[in-house]
């Protein structure tokens, strides 16, 4: 018999195998699809749908009695917890439904079940608004205890109803799980009988195999080394079959390529030639080309240069003229500001030499008095200069500490009460005592409240000025609030700016200089915190501040410089 007939013997045997395992599979597969299948169309959906019905009525059951319990009326818990009892009902009602299609369809002998857990349901749902109203109206604890019992015993009533129907359930689950397991087992019986059918007609195909697998070897091994340049090689095959032929056909092929590699190897050579002709001018280009690009970007990184350099210089040139705008606007103010108390001074001085005077021991107390309370405000004009100078430099040092609030607000309390009691007006803190110390410059922090307190008490004639302290969060909350003239808002921007003043002559009354709201914002800020106001004409104003509880980049005890 020829190869081809054995091939074909062989093939057309494998091919009924093959056949006959693809279609016990097919077969096997749609029986376990359709099982499955059915299983879940059936049990999922209702199963679900139970479950969700016990979580709701739980649901219901909790929110209930946590009303019961602390939910008087009118409460956030009663409002909150009203909402989610009647949420939770609507979910049950929802998935009620889901699971009575379910058991027209599927279940016919739940119709019992569905009935129980309906009724169980109702009787559920009014003790539910039963407790709710009783809570309400305000009944005695017999009445709330009994409600109570009553309440909990239709909860059990309902959710043993549903674990009913989910065992009812389970049980057609295993039901389908063995018919299943029964069509498995069947398709692997199968599937041992097509093995043993495998067998047999691969012993078939193996006897046949080894009696062409001498000639195929020897072609195999005449290939390897034809194919390692051995062109001298002959097979030596003679036969009738097609592996004769496929035997002289291979000589006859080997005879070609020896020819073919001879006339290759003359071709290559001269290919070789052209080769590092084309490979000596390639180099070339690609060095020209490299010269050429490497200038070209060295020209537009000089250029970039230039233009960042250009910009640079701009900005530069815009903020000298800005700090020279600057300059000259404080040296004009200053002068002024500086010139007030100077000029006083001096005229009270020359006043003092006066023969009228030295005899009047009155005269010349009163005059002394105006030129001390002159020098002091003198004093803090300069004093407020420096700082707004420290400000501007960025040379102002902070000494950061353990601050105790309570400590520091009794200070403030001795200080400014006084003040407060001769003009007739209340004073007074309100700071919770379990406030924790914080770290921060304790010198600033009160440079900056007793400014803000000092304007509130100097602009508040009747009523009073309290200061609140707060915690919010990694925050400490300051407020001093006046019951003064108040401030329009469309000062509220302009307020915080050096020489800013709301009121000329009430500010020449009280002696300030327009700077203390800036160097206060100043100190807030590079203390971490922040400052503002709120303000109504007529009713009062209100400044707010905030300073970190902790600096976590700065160590206790440390000099700042920012």
């Amino acid at each position: 018999m020829k190869i081809i007939f054995k091939l074909t013997f062989g093939f057309f045997l494998m091919a009924i195998l093959l056949g006959a395992m693809g279609l016990v599979s097919l077969e096997n597969a749609r029986i376990i699809q359709y099982d499955l299948r059915d299983m879940n169309e059936q049990t999922l959906p209702s199963i679900d749908s139970l479950n969700n019905m016990k979580v709701a009525s739980l649901d219901v059951f909790s929110h209930s009695m946590e009303i019961l319990v602390m939910g008087d009326k009118g409460s956030q818990i009663h409002e909150h917890g009203t909402d989610e009892v009647n949420g939770a009902k609507q979910q049950f009602e929802t998935n009620f439904l889901i699971y009575n299609s379910s058991v027209q369809m599927y279940f016919p002998n739940e119709t019992h079940l569905r009935d129980h857990i309906k009724e169980r349901w109702d009787v559920f749902a009014n003790l539910s608004e039963k407790v709710i109203l009783l809570k309400e109206s305000g009944a005695d604890a017999k009445d709330l205890f009994n409600a109570q019992q009553e309440f909990e015993g239709a909860k059990e009533d309902l959710l043993k109803t549903i674990d009913d129907a989910l065992a009812n359930e389970g049980e057609e689950i295993v039901q389908a799980q063995k018919a299943a397991e029964t069509e498995i087992y069947d398709s692997l019986n199968k599937v041992l009988a097509i093995i043993w059918i495998f067998v047999i007609v691969g012993s078939v195909v193996i006897l046949v195999s080894f009696s062409i697998s001498k000639s195929v070897n020897d072609l195999k091994d005449a290939a390897e080394r034809i194919g390692k340049g051995n062109l001298n090689m002959r097979i030596d095959i003679k036969s009738n079959d097609e592996l004769g032929i496929l035997a002289a056909s291979f000589n006859q092929m080997t005879a070609s390529l020896k020819n073919s590699r001879k006339d290759l190897e003359d071709k290559a050579g001269e290919l070789e030639k052209s080769k590092k002709e084309l490979e000596a001018k390639l180099v070339e280009l690609t060095n020209t080309k490299t010269a050429m690009l490497n200038m070209m970007e060295d020209a537009e990184e000089l250029n970039r240069e230039l233009i960042r350099t250009q910009v640079k210089l701009k900005e530069n040139l815009k903020e000298l003229k800005a700090l020279d705008v600057k300059k000259d606007e404080f040296v004009s103010i200053t002068s002024h500001e500086l010139k007030t108390p100077i000029t006083a001074i001096k005229g009270f001085i020359q006043l003092l030499h006066s023969s009228d005077v030295i005899d009047d021991i009155n005269k010349r107390r009163q005059y002394l008095a105006i030129i001390d309370k002159e020098t002091v405000r003198l004093e803090k004009l300069i004093s407020d200069m420096l700082d707004l100078s420290k400000l501007d430099l960025n040379t102002v040092k902070f000494n950061f500490e353990k601050v105790n609030l309570n400590e520091l607000t009794e200070s403030l309390t001795m200080r400014f009460e006084p003040k407060a009691k001769e003009k007739g007006i209340a004073f007074g803190f309100e700071i919770d005592k379990s406030l924790p110390p914080i770290t921060t410059d304790i010198m600033r922090l009160t440079q900056i409240l007793s400014n803000i307190i000092n304007n509130a008490i100097n602009y508040t004639e009747k009523g009073g000025v309290k200061v609140n302290t707060k915690q919010e969060g990694e925050m400490i909350h300051f407020s001093v609030a006046d019951t003064g003239i108040g401030i329009p808002k469309k000062h509220f921007d302009k307020l915080f700016h050096r020489f800013y003043q709301v009121d000329s002559s009430m500010t020449r009354k009280t002696g300030g200089s327009g700077l203390g709201l800036a160097i206060c914002r100043g100190f807030v800020e590079r203390l971490g915190g922040m400052i503002w106001l709120e303000s109504e004409v007529g009713r009062g104003s209100t400044f707010l501040l905030t300073v970190p509880i902790s600096q976590k980049d700065k160590g206790i005890g440390k000099q700042d410089k920012t």
